[in-house]
């Protein structure tokens, strides 16, 4: 009787920590798992950001090429270009604003992605695991960095080309006749050359943001796929 009941009591242990064990192993899954949803939700506002700089992009371009359309047919139904034009424009403000908000999201989205991040690493009881993801997680940090500071000189360069197609828009708006098309012409050309700094700051932008979000991103599931 006395074997059994030290086989029964071993067995009784073997049992709590089996499900010691398995309680962990579920722990630990849903930390996983809430740390992967931090990531890719992070990602994904990256790419929702660089979806809206490449929109900017064009509507950039096809704004410029109205504006040039007009220049360069005096007698066509400037009218109906300016309309175009203008839509554009509208399109363009929509674009900024959502921008903005965009990036800013991006950007929360981001502190709390590394702060998440940074309260994990101590869990970590490898050493040499430990410092691979604090270096990784200062990578991630630089590269948040470099986009912002890219993201600057992109806004540097957009702020004084949107000032001058926001003139450009209200001056037509006022006087579409050929003498008010010759008497902006100047103004046009100084646009088409800011236009072609501001998307190329754009340009640039939008592949640090979009090379950050696959950085980032949880490597998908086959069922993603």
């Amino acid at each position: 009787m006395a074997a059994r009941g030290t086989v029964d009591s071993e067995g009784t242990r073997e049992m709590k920590h089996g499900v010691l064990l398995l309680a962990a192993l579920v722990a630990l899954a849903g930390c996983r798992s809430s740390e992967t949803r931090t990531a890719r939700r992070a990602g994904d506002r990256l790419r929702l950001f660089a979806e809206t700089i490449r929109a900017g992009e064009q509507i950039i371009e096809d704004a410029l090429v109205s504006l040039k359309a007009m220049r360069e047919n005096p007698e066509a139904d400037q009218t109906a270009m300016f309309n175009t034009f203008r839509n554009e424009m509208a399109l363009l403000e929509d674009l900024t604003r959502k921008s903005r908000s965009r990036g800013e999201a991006a950007v929360e989205e981001k502190e709390q992605y590394l702060e998440e991040w940074g309260r994990n690493l101590e869990s970590i009881q490898d050493h040499a695991l430990r410092e691979t993801s604090k270096e990784r997680r200062r990578e991630v940090k630089r590269a948040f960095a470099e986009v912002l500071g890219s993201f600057e000189t992109a806004r540097s360069s957009f702020r004084p080309l949107y000032a001058t197609l926001k003139d450009l828009r209200t001056m037509l708006a006022n006087d579409l006749s050929a003498g008010g098309i010759r008497a902006v012409e100047g103004t046009i050309a100084t646009a088409d050359a800011g236009a072609i700094q501001a998307r190329k700051d754009l340009a640039a932008v939008r592949q640090q943001v979009e090379d950050l979000a696959e950085m980032i991103a949880p490597a998908k599931d086959e069922d993603d796929r």
